[in-house]
């Protein structure tokens, strides 16, 4: 797995990638949203698109700052700059598979 940050003009969401069976899957947890690409350059360009997409279908309902308090996000201080909610990551041990 390794991890990106895609910025767009003054924000950046957090995207992990996951190589998985010949492709690459991109999810950006804190927009709830994924997709994939045959490689790294191919998901994060998917996923580029698919961020792009998601923007302007919810600006143009007027939905974005609604939307984004609803998955967590809030804004910061007097700049009104809004920040992706924090994300804990933990291994957890489970029974072998194998």
């Amino acid at each position: 797995m390794s991890k990106a940050t895609i910025n767009a003009r003054k924000a950046s969401v957090p995207v992990d990638f996951y190589p998985i069976d010949g492709e690459v899957l991109a999810i950006c947890q804190s927009l709830n949203i994924c997709t994939y690409g045959k490689d790294l350059k191919d998901a994060e360009a998917s996923m580029k698109e698919l961020l792009e997409g998601w923007l302007e279908s919810v600006k143009a309902r007027g939905m974005l700052a609604k939307t984004l308090q609803s998955l967590g996000w809030t804004k910061q201080g007097k700049s009104g700059k809004v920040r992706p909610p924090k994300v804990f990551h933990r291994d957890l041990a489970v029974p072998s598979l194998a």
